[in-house]
């Protein structure tokens, strides 16, 4: 018997409920670096176990708390 619960994102219901949870609960921002600085990101996000997402959004909280110090 396959692993329904495993695949169910995978189905349209599936996918629609993880755009849904994404539109709801996320905002999107796209931004443009210099040529080979996406590669950097991605190595120094690789490096520390994280996603390039969650790498930049790491780095930004940081810059941002040590603005407000």
């Amino acid at each position: 018997m396959p692993d329904r619960k495993r695949n169910w994102d995978k189905t349209p219901e599936g996918q629609q409920y993880n755009n849904d949870y994404k539109r709801n609960h996320y905002d999107r921002v796209g931004i443009l670096v210099p040529k080979g600085m996406k590669e950097k990101i991605d190595t120094a996000a690789r490096e520390e176990g994280i996603s390039t997402s969650a790498f930049i959004v790491r780095v930004l909280t940081a810059y941002m708390e040590k603005g407000t110090e």
